[in-house]
C-alpha cells in the first residue's frame, strides 16, 4: 500500500474504541512483517459502526500505481446502512480518510468481504461487494453487487446481481474473493455461503462476459450439520502458496481452514491442506482468512488466519509461510493487538502492496 515492493497487512478490530472500530496497517519488509502498525485508521461512521468488520486489499482501484484498501462496517444498527469505505494508497501509505464510500440501499443488507479484480477482462479493475440480507424472521438471502471499473478509475454500479437466493438460514454472499484459479489469465470469483453446512461457489471470469460463468460448488468437507461450523463463512484467493504458478483458494470455517491448490483445471473438490487452530485458539479461528502476499520476499505467498475471540476477545492473528507443499500446520508468526482490552483483533485481515 506504500509501493515499496513488499506486501503489507491490514487487520480489523471492529470492537475497538467502543465499537467505532479500527483498522491497523502493518508494512512488510525484507525481514518480514513489522510488529507494530504503521497506521491505525479510526472508523468514519461513529458509534457502533464496527468499522473493520471486513477488510480487503483491492490492488490499484484508482490507477495511481499504489495498492488500495476496502473496509466494511458492521451495519448492525437498525437505522444504519452497511457501507464500504475505500482508502487509496500512496508513497507514505494509506490516507487517513476514505477516498470513496459505497452505501447499501437496503437497511437489512450486511455487506460481506469485498473483492477486486478485472473480472470482465476489459483492462479496468472491478469491485465486487457481497450483501447478505438478514430478515426479522431469521431467514436470509444474498446478492453479489458488481461495480465495473472505467478508464478514469471511477467505479460504476453495474446494476447486476449474480445470484439471488432466499431460504431459511441461507445467507448467500457472506464473503467473496478473486484470483486466477485455473491459470488461464482471467480473474475468477469465489463466493461463500453460510447455512447449516456451508458452501462456496466458483465463477470463471473472462473478456466479453457480461457476468462470470458459474463453474464449481465446494461442499463442506467435514460434512458436519451444526450451523456453527459455517464452512464458507470466509473465502479468499490465497495467492500462490506452493509456487506452482497457480492461485490457490482458502475457505474458512469455525475452528479450521481448508486450502485448495489451483491447477490448470482450477481447484479440486477436496482440500489439499486442512489447518486446525493452534494451542489457545478460540472458535473464531478460521472465520477470517486471507492471502498475506509475500511478506518475507521468499517467492511464496503467506496465509493469514484471524482468531478474534482468543485471549478473552483481545484477539490474535496467525501467519503461515508458503512453501513447495503449501502452508505448514503450525503458524510461522502470531500477532497480538497493539493495545489492551476486548479489541477482537483479527476480526478481519487483508494484505496489499
Amino acid at each position: 500500500m506504500n509501493g515499496d515492493g513488499y506486501a503489507d497487512l491490514a487487520v480489523g478490530a471492529p470492537s475497538a474504541t467502543n465499537a467505532v472500530g479500527k483498522v491497523h496497517v502493518y508494512h512488510g519488509s525484507a525481514t518480514g512483517l513489522r510488529s507494530t502498525p504503521a497506521a491505525s485508521l479510526l472508523g468514519p461512521d461513529g458509534g457502533r459502526g464496527l468499522f473493520g468488520a471486513q477488510v480487503v486489499g483491492i490492488e490499484d482501484i484508482n490507477g495511481d500505481g499504489y495498492g488500495d484498501l476496502a473496509s466494511v462496517n458492521g451495519g448492525n444498527e437498525p437505522t444504519r446502512s452497511a457501507r464500504t469505505h475505500i482508502y487509496f494508497g500512496s508513497a507514505s501509505g494509506l490516507g487517513s480518510a476514505p477516498g470513496l464510500s459505497l452505501t447499501s440501499s437496503d437497511s437489512r443488507e450486511r455487506f460481506g468481504r469485498p473483492a477486486a479484480g478485472d473480472i470482465d477482462g476489459d483492462g479496468h479493475m472491478d469491485l465486487v461487494v457481497t450483501g447478505a440480507i438478514i430478515d426479522t424472521n431469521a431467514s436470509g438471502s444474498g446478492v453479489v453487487h458488481l461495480h465495473r471499473g472505467s478508464t478514469n478509475g471511477r467505479l460504476a454500479d453495474a446494476g447486476l446481481d449474480l445470484v439471488t437466493l432466499r431460504a431459511a438460514r441461507y445467507i448467500y454472499g457472506i464473503s467473496a474473493s478473486t484470483g486466477d484459479l485455473d491459470g488461464d489469465g482471467n480473474v475468477d470469483l469465489a463466493v461463500g455461503t453460510q447455512d447449516w453446512t456451508g458452501r462456496s461457489d466458483i465463477f470463471w471470469g473472462g473478456a466479453g462476459r457480461s457476468l462470470p460463468t458459474h463453474s464449481t460448488n465446494l461442499a463442506n468437507p467435514a460434512r458436519e450439520s451444526e450451523p456453527y461450523i459455517s464452512f464458507g463463512v470466509d473465502v479468499a484467493s490465497a495467492g500462490d502458496l506452493n509456487g506452482d504458478g497457480y492461485a490457490d483458494l482458502v475457505v474458512g470455517a469455525r475452528g479450521r481452514s481448508y486450502v485448495y491448490l489451483g491447477s490448470a483445471s482450477g481447484v479440486g473438490s477436496t482440500p489439499n491442506v486442512t489447518i486446525s487452530g493452534p494451542a489457545g485458539a478460540s472458535g473464531s479461528f478460521g472465520v477470517r482468512v486471507t492471502n498475506g502476499g509475500d511478506l518475507d520476499g521468499d517467492g511464496y505467498s503467506e496465509l493469514v488466519i484471524g482468531d478474534f475471540d482468543a485471549n478473552g476477545y483481545a484477539g490474535r492473528v496467525h501467519i503461515y509461510r508458503g512453501g513447495v507443499t503449501g502452508p505448514p500446520a503450525a503458524p510461522s508468526w502470531t500477532l497480538a493487538p497493539p493495545t489492551t482490552g476486548r479489541q477482537r483483533f483479527g476480526g478481519s485481515v487483508s494484505s496489499g502492496q
